[in-house]
């Protein structure tokens, strides 16, 4: 009997964890999630899930919450991996252990991030959670968001090789999905330095593989100049004033550009939103319709992150503020034009997402009505019973599959199945911004427990937030908007390419080129 058999047969026959302290308890969790995936047991992974429940019932310190969500997550990634051992089982793109593999592993960063254990967490057991979240967002398609995750881990210790090599595998598939070959190349070139790096590493012996695999495939694919090239990517200009010159910086450091090169780095050349769509093949007389459409959600958004940018950083004053006659209502709540200008950008960022779901309901040719058209629900033909639409169902293409998991970020009062933890205080601001009206304070003291109850009785047409935490989420809208709108750009790509690759009706296609839009000349 070997030692994973020992340690399965006896947590399998105690079937509890009861006798044990908080401590033992998560390392008997840790190890049955272990022997379990070793041994190949599904029973034994389930007994953990179930484990697991009784341990949230306990009294845990924030420290062992990082912990326990830590090893829920594995179990439920090691439970997904045997579930789903074919290609085609993988391309399913509804899956439940994936989206409590999500759940967890957010609510081990929330842990992690909100609560004071950073001298109980040690910075191996930060960068495994940060670089598993990295791994599952690359392999749900999120890609530019998986490549920020890596860099917080590489933050906390740059030699951490998994986190690494997750890096430079995560640019030899992103470099796949952008339609600009220069941009290509630029990934290529930083996906070999960082896989070949990573080798030299601490890694495990089929994870070393896995990356000498991919150094092979780019090696033998891609001219050495390519790969041994030091690209220069600094020498671009920031703007011609001191504030453009601020603003650029602030929203490169951010990653809010709409250019793939921001997520390789805070490099000049990526201080400008070149993003577009990749060629579009339509019937004669379609005409440039979704260069249009993509042209506007882009503006909205580049709109909205300029207005967020001038919203936190107004210190005194404006003029459009003096002489505008405010009521005290004894609530100390902030007014001002700078304020207005984060709540309009919380509103765009939010927009933008059921823009780009009409986008693809057209592009797609779905034929959802208008007015029914919703980024959480257009995926399905029949939500309560998850069933998606054909359109959809299994198709190989990460960047969309990538906007679908988007989706399960957003919160519906009918729904109520988001796998972010966010999801509905985001949603009750945004409604309460767009029908009734959102109270910022400047501190939390002002807000009372019950959140809208002041001296007056409670405010039953308001919804209160603190003003770090308006601008926070607005933030996270923001970069949510940025990684959708490049995703729709690749997803476009892949399903160009993919439609006519070896296609007899592309030789009867009629290239016709758009020049670049010249802001002054339509000026009014």
């Amino acid at each position: 009997m070997t030692n994973y058999e020992k340690i399965y047969d006896e947590l399998l026959e105690l079937g509890s964890l009861g006798e044990y302290d908080n401590k033992t308890a998560l390392l008997k969790l840790g190890l049955l999630d272990d022997a379990s995936y070793f041994l190949k047991r599904i029973e034994g992974l389930e007994l953990a899930i179930l484990l697991s429940e009784e341990l949230k019932s306990r009294d845990l310190s924030n420290a062992e919450k990082v912990e326990l969500h830590y090893f829920i997550a594995n179990i439920w990634s090691d439970i997904g991996k045997l579930k789903r051992t074919d290609k085609d089982e993988a391309w399913v793109w509804e899956q439940e252990e994936l989206e409590n593999e999500i759940i967890n592993i957010r609510y081990s960063l929330k842990y992690l991030i909100h609560s004071k254990v950073d001298n109980i967490i040690s910075n191996k057991r930060k960068c495994e959670i940060l670089t598993n979240y990295g791994n599952i967002l690359s392999s749900i398609g999120r890609i530019a968001e998986s490549v920020e995750i890596r860099d917080l881990a590489l933050e906390i210790d740059p030699h951490f090789s998994m986190a690494k090599g997750n890096k430079g595998s995560t640019f030899f598939y992103y470099s796949q999905h952008i339609y600009d070959i220069g941009h290509q190349a630029i990934f290529l070139n930083y996906a070999h330095k960082l896989l070949s790096e990573a080798i030299c590493g601490n890694i495990f012996p089929h994870v070393e593989e896995y990356y000498k695999q991919i150094i092979e495939i780019l090696n033998r694919n891609c001219p050495e100049d390519i790969l041994t090239k030091s690209y220069d990517l600094t020498s671009f200009s920031f703007g011609d004033s001191e504030e453009e010159i601020k603003y650029r910086k602030w929203a490169l450091k951010n990653r809010l550009f709409l250019n793939p090169l921001n997520d390789i780095g805070e490099f000049s050349i990526a201080a400008r939103d070149v993003l577009s769509t990749p060629s579009i093949t339509t019937d004669i007389n379609t005409g440039p319709q979704f260069q249009g459409f993509f042209n506007q959600i882009k503006q909205e958004f580049v709109s909205a992150r300029f207005l967020y940018y001038e919203g936190i950083n107004q210190s005194e004053k404006h003029y459009s503020d003096n002489e505008v006659l405010l009521l005290d209502t004894k609530d100390y709540v902030k007014y001002g034009i700078n304020i207005e200008k984060i709540k309009m950008a919380f509103r765009i960022s939010y927009s933008i997402f059921d823009k780009i779901a009409n986008f693809i309901n057209y592009y797609f040719n779905i034929g959802i009505n208008d007015r029914r058209v919703n980024f959480r629900t257009m995926w399905y033909s029949n939500f309560d019973k998850k069933e998606i639409r054909d359109v959809f169902y299994k198709k190989e293409n990460l960047p969309l599959r990538a906007l679908y998991w988007i989706s399960k970020d957003f919160f519906n009062s009918n729904i109520k199945d988001s796998i972010e933890l966010d999801s509905e205080e985001i949603n009750k601001i945004r409604n309460y911004i767009e029908h009734r009206y959102v109270k910022v304070h400047e501190i939390e003291y002002h807000i009372t427990k019950d959140l809208n109850t002041f001296p007056y009785g409670e405010d039953k047409l308001a919804y209160s937030v603190v003003i770090d935490d308006l601008e926070a989420k607005t933030l996270k809208l923001l970069k949510l908007a940025r990684s959708a709108i490049l995703y729709l750009s690749q997803a476009i790509f892949v399903e160009e390419t993919h439609s006519h690759r070896n296609s007899e009706d592309r030789k009867l296609t009629l290239p016709i080129n758009l020049n670049v839009y010249d802001n002054y000349k339509y000026q009014i």
